[in-house]
């Protein structure tokens, strides 16, 4: 008679492969709960992902490429004092200005909301060169704190300056020297005369233009753009001494009346108008940044503005 050999759980009437089926179920169990878990962290930003807009980055305008120079600009001597609050309130960061910079432009992000006071408006885009160590939006502050005082061209109401980053009416550009005299030539050359400009209703949202170099090597202010080498706007005009700040509010209130169809102008002595060329009067004028000196100040300028109209 042969004796049937079933095993170890043969009496009991146990499969033999149950605790390996066990030890499965446990490791599938385990594996699904991880991966559950991966898949729940995943799924929301997924989801995001699908029905959220890509986020808009600041337009970047490229020139490209930058106008090669025939002469290439003098190297401009270091500029030797120490940063101040000025400085600080007109983004600048860093007394040493590189000589060239990445050639390509990042505007300061957001549009401003008029006010609905003023019985015009005229849209600024402000624009920075990457690579320059400035802060755009302390930069983009003063600019249109001095665009929008009441010494300004806007006086008593009758223009509101708001910032865009959509195709404005008018760019302010802050660049290397070097790119600087590459898109205009001579930095007063397009403060000659331009165009009077049209205030548009609303700003274009789109503001993926290029620069036209052609068009703004010929002549900034007839293409609508002020070039400002960052070197200038840190060192100041010559003629206003120590005095940067009015120094970089007459390069602003400048070009806005360049735009807005005001001409040049000539001095013979006392204060100068704001449509002289002050980097290059003579010493018998007084230097002057604003439309109306007389004016007051607009409460939105500010103490910096006040002490400004203190020393003019």
């Amino acid at each position: 008679m042969t004796r049937e050999r079933r095993g170890l759980f043969a009496r009991s009437g146990i499969d033999p492969l149950t605790p390996v089926k066990v030890l499965l179920v446990v490791v599938l169990a385990f594996a699904i709960g991880v991966g559950a878990g991966w898949f729940s962290t995943q799924v929301p930003g997924y989801y995001r992902g699908l029905t959220e807009p890509e986020p808009s980055h600041s337009p970047s305008v490229t020139p490209s490429p930058i106008p090669s120079l025939s002469v290439e600009p003098s190297a401009q001597p270091a500029i030797a004092r120490d940063l101040d609050t000025d400085d600080a309130e007109a983004g600048i960061v860093d007394i040493d200005v590189p000589y060239r910079a990445e050639e390509t432009f990042t505007a300061v992000a957001g549009t401003e909301e008029a006010s609905g006071d003023a019985l015009a408006t005229r849209w600024v885009r402000i624009e920075v060169e990457d690579g320059l160590d400035v802060n755009a939006y302390k930069l983009s502050e003063f600019v249109m704190d001095t665009l929008n005082d009441n010494r300004g061209w806007g006086t008593d109401n009758t223009i509101e300056f708001l910032r865009t980053d959509g195709v404005p009416d008018a760019r302010i550009v802050i660049a290397s020297p070097r790119t600087a005299a590459a898109l205009c030539s001579d930095p007063r050359s397009g403060l000659a005369s331009g165009p009077v400009v049209e205030g548009s209703v609303e700003p274009s949202q789109s503001a993926d233009e290029d620069l036209d170099v052609d068009s703004v090597a010929s002549s900034c202010a007839a293409a609508g753009i002020m070039v400002v080498s960052l070197y200038d706007w840190t060192a100041g005009v010559e003629s206003y001494d120590d005095a940067r700040q009015d120094s970089r509010r007459y390069l602003l209130t400048h070009f806005a009346g360049t735009l807005l169809g005001h001409s040049q102008e000539k001095c013979g002595k006392g204060l100068a108008s704001v449509m002289v060329d002050q980097a290059s009067m003579k010493k018998s004028c007084k230097v002057n940044p604003w439309a109306y000196p007389d004016a007051d100040p607009s409460p939105s300028a500010g103490p910096a503005a006040s002490a400004s109209a203190a020393s003019s």
